[in-house]
């Protein structure tokens, strides 16, 4: 998590693989850190647009995941399968995994950040065009674009940004945007730079500012292309790929 949160997927890879092997025995069952590798390593997969690898690793991960009473790995990976089939073009087959994901029992008082699912669903509902379940979501939050920004509940900020987008607010995203990228620069977070940079190019060019918006989103490939980063991009959908086109 530490290695993801830099940015360096490959590091994090190495030590996902490094637990399978040890989980896994060449004689008898696999321990149940088998598990949380394998959904460990589709979540890397899904974001390279290794679809395939990911699937084979979350199914499996899933399946020993359903066998114990730690049940965040089991939660992730019905999310990550959830987002699998959205862009594979199963849109209900990833409301179903989100829905199964939400039945997973979890502490309402965990962080978003470790509690993935109310973000992950409130954010494949505005991938499908639901916006009015989204904006409730985001009241029953009491979300604000004022807010003050912490790193457990970025993931719910990084939803309020695209919510923003999503309903024509871009110019209330900036300021949200610029304070996220503050907090992560300020702990060396490259993961969640290259996402900040990708959505403040999106924020920029909706208020008119595409030069500087293909200068935010030459930063964001910059640090992502080195390890990889796809969905990171493709998962904001058309208006990113016109951002991509004209870059290019």
């Amino acid at each position: 998590l530490v290695h993801r949160a830099q940015g360096r997927l490959d590091a994090a890879l190495r030590t996902y693989e490094r637990a399978l092997e040890i989980a896994t025995p060449r004689a008898g069952l696999a321990l149940p850190a088998a598990g949380a590798a394998h959904v460990g390593i589709a979540e890397l997969a899904y974001q390279r647009d290794e679809l395939d690898v990911a699937m084979r690793h979350v199914t499996d991960g899933i399946e020993i995941c359903r066998q114990l009473p730690f049940t965040q790995p089991l939660a992730t990976g019905l999310v990550t399968l959830a987002w699998i089939r959205q862009a594979t073009g199963d849109a209900d087959g990833a409301l179903d995994a989100v829905s199964e994901a939400e039945q997973v029992p979890a502490s309402p008082d965990l962080a978003d950040l470790l509690n993935l699912v109310p973000v992950q669903r409130a954010r494949l509902l505005l991938s499908q065009g639901n916006v009015p379940a989204v904006a409730q979501w985001i009241e029953e939050r009491d979300l604000s674009a004022d807010d003050e920004v912490s790193y457990p509940r970025e993931p719910a900020y990084l939803l309020l940004v695209r919510f923003l987008l999503a309903t024509d607010a871009a110019d209330r995203a900036l300021p949200l945007l610029a304070r996220l990228h503050v907090e992560a620069a300020a702990h060396d977070r490259w993961g969640s730079l290259i996402e900040i940079h990708a959505l403040t190019a999106m924020a920029l060019a909706a208020v008119g500012r595409e030069v500087d918006g293909s200068e935010a989103l030459a930063e964001a490939v910059r640090l992502a292309s080195p390890q990889r980063y796809v969905r990171v991009f493709v998962d904001e959908g058309e208006a990113m790929g016109r951002l991509l086109g004209r870059l290019i």
